[in-house]
């Protein structure tokens, strides 16, 4: 713990920023903010801040980072407050939908901001911070179960992270993520988080270590249900569909930094399909495949998105079926599916994982994004007919456990054998996206919530990017596996990747086992 001398406020260390629910101040010991991180991975942890007496005008900033040679490093370190509202209570993990509806309202911790004045909580109750276009704001009810007046909401947040109060007797969260450049120097960096206000400042020491190996590619596709689509105005709006190209660039790039390279696509056929497709390549996204919503299915319609897509250095476009489709509904599209694949084109669909579609259809469906909790057996089903198998609902997007999220969409899916996941959605609003109350069969379905500008990230958005690291890990581990000459080393190491158990694993400690054993591997 690190306390300033007549400071009226106690700075912790929290530790990673994703394993845990919520930071009570008695047990969340340590007076250091410490993490290890390959060149260009991004790494989160937390710091909290309690106060007895009450502080005002709190503010936060990140110094710059002192590496081995003596220079300073450029390490973007951004800072973002936790903020607790109130949502709807998360069902069972273990039904189909643990984002179903429900009235009754739990404070939960899930936005990231940098203004946390953007969100008001009140006698129970949520309040949304609209900015108009001159300036003016405005304060609208964004928990009842109608969303009116939230229609035309602005919401904006700031730039930098902004003075905040620390009521008293009451403790603020902090998230610091640290992104390592691509080109930084292994070895140890420190520098500092500095918490001041008018009655003094203490400071949290931060260390950063830039281990000796870069990380592979995840063996593993990661995707996500993305619905954004070009406005036909150009203008910014408010939900899951329609994006200016402001709001668009800037959630393809929040899903880049956290790991989805390959995100659905919504854009029906038209010039604005050329602008997003030339926005994914401006932003990084890498060709490979490309996974549409918005085409048909005949001969002619396939081969046009194919020779387009194919233009801009795509290998392979894949078309929807019908949606978690069983039965006679699931057989009916046999016609359409061998029609596409005749045309050039590939196939996926979302199927639950009780239909056994692969009896049914076996390798018409190319793809099949499985629901459930991934399984070996389920891979190799699809497997033995030629098919890939994704994951989804394990669970939807939208349950506020950022664990959860990061042990089954990270070494679960991996162990499992599946080739990859797209769960649903990155952002699905059920009438206001920013109002959990206001449909009466789902919560809304959010990692990122949008701003008139950008996006306002989660700590399950967190969590979601720490799974694929992990997944990146275990990439990187195979290869120096695959690579070492000591093979008996090796086959030590494949024996202790072998017994990981994914399940019940504390996944931090199992994340610096796999870095220690690449780093023996390697030397």
């Amino acid at each position: 713990m690190t306390v300033a001398v007549l400071v009226p406020f106690l700075v912790f260390s929290g530790g990673d920023a994703v394993t845990r629910t919520r930071l009570p101040v008695e047990t969340s010991g340590g007076a250091v903010l410490e993490c290890s991180a390959c060149p260009g991975e991004f790494e989160a942890v937390s710091a909290l801040v309690y106060s007895e007496v009450g502080v005002e005008g709190l503010t936060v900033s990140a110094s710059s980072l002192r590496g081995p040679t003596g220079q300073r490093g450029a390490f973007p370190v951004d800072l973002r407050v936790v903020k607790w509202w109130y949502q709807g209570k998360i069902a069972d993990l273990e039904r189909n939908h643990p984002v179903e509806y429900s009235p009754r309202r739990v404070l939960t911790a899930e936005l990231l901001l940098k203004d946390d004045a953007l969100v008001r909580v009140s006698g129970g109750a949520n309040f949304l911070r609209s900015t108009a276009e001159d300036g003016t704001d405005t304060y609208l009810p964004c928990s009842r179960s109608t969303s009116y007046g939230l229609a035309s909401a602005r919401p904006v947040d700031a730039a930098t992270l902004q003075p905040v109060d620390v009521p008293a007797g009451t403790s603020l969260e902090f998230v610091v993520a640290v992104r390592v450049p691509d080109t930084a120097v292994p070895g140890a960096y420190s520098g500092f988080i500095t918490f001041a206000s008018n009655a003094g400042a203490a400071t949290l020491p931060l260390r950063v270590t830039v281990r000796q190996f870069r990380l592979e590619p995840p063996r593993l596709k990661y995707s996500l249900y993305y619905r954004g689509r070009l406005s036909e105005d150009g203008e910014p709006c408010i939900g899951s569909d329609e994006k200016s190209e402001q709001q668009y660039r800037a959630e393809i790039a929040d899903m880049r930094d956290h790991g989805i390279l390959y995100p659905t696509n919504y854009q029906s056929w038209g010039p604005d399909l050329r602008r997003t497709l030339d926005i994914r390549r401006e932003e990084g996204l890498p060709t490979g495949p490309f996974y549409t919503l918005a085409a048909g299915h005949s001969p002619t319609e396939v081969r046009n998105w194919v020779r387009l897509l194919r233009a801009y250095g795509y290998s392979d476009v894949y078309f929807y079926g019908a949606d978690e489709a069983e039965g006679e509904a699931l057989v009916a599209q046999k016609a359409d599916w061998k029609a596409v694949q005749a045309a050039g084109g590939k196939t996926f669909v979302a199927t639950y994982s009780r239909s056994k579609a692969y009896e049914v259809m076996g390798s018409l469906l190319n793809l099949a994004v499985v629901s459930g909790l991934p399984k070996a057996e389920t891979a190799a089903a699809w497997h033995s007919v030629g098919s890939e198998a994704f994951a989804y609902l394990c669970p939807q997007v939208g349950v506020e456990r950022p664990d959860v999220y990061r042990r089954n969409f990270g070494l679960v899916l991996w162990r499992s054998g599946y080739d990859g996941c797209m769960d649903y959605a990155y952002q699905h609003a059920f009438h206001s996206i920013w109002n959990d109350f206001d449909d009466r069969d789902y919560r809304d379905h959010v990692f990122a919530y949008p701003t008139v500008n950008g996006v306002v990230g989660t700590l399950a958005w967190e969590g979601w990017r720490e799974a694929v690291d992990d997944a990146r890990y275990v990439a990187t581990l195979e290869r120096a596996i695959a690579d070492c000459e000591d093979r008996a080393l090796a086959q030590q190491a494949q024996r202790w990747l072998d017994c990981i158990d994914p399940q019940t694993c504390d996944l931090g400690e199992t994340r610096e086992q796999m870095a220690g054993w690449i780093g023996r591997l390697h030397a």
